[in-house]
Formats: C-alpha cells, structure tokens, sequence
C-alpha cells in the first residue's frame, strides 16, 4: 500500500513539472490557446481522474485476486 500512495505522489509531481513544463515553453509564444481558455487545468483534472480509476480498479482487483487465493488454499 505505501509503494502505491508513494507512486501515486511521484506521477502527480511529474504530471504537474510537465505542465509546467509546457506553460513555461508556450510562454514563449505570444498567448497559448490552452492557457489562455484555462484548458489545460481540464485536461490535467481529466488526466488524473483517469489514472486514479484505474489505480482504484487495479487495487480492488487485487484485493479479489488475493480473496481467491486464500480460498483454493
């Protein structure tokens, strides 16, 4: 449990350096349209409800995985 809340933590640091990342080389340019319709903040929501289900759906299929095993022992 504490190797997947201590990965969940380091993919959203990552996910928030890389859209920093992207800001920081679109305001070179005169104005991003993502930024500057706030976009981006949708995206990197959707981005992290997505990969929350699916670390959500990874652990109870492992929690049912391991039921099973207890079971056939």
């Amino acid at each position: 449990m504490h190797k997947l809340i201590s990965f969940l933590i380091c993919l959203l640091f990552s996910i928030s350096g890389f859209t920093q990342t992207v800001i920081n080389k679109a305001e070179t340019n005169s104005t991003p349209v993502m930024e500057e319709n706030g976009k981006i903040y949708v995206v990197l929501a959707v981005c992290l409800v997505v990969l929350t289900g699916i670390f959500i759906f990874i652990r109870s299929l492992e929690k049912r995985i391991s039921r099973l095993e207890k079971q056939k022992e």
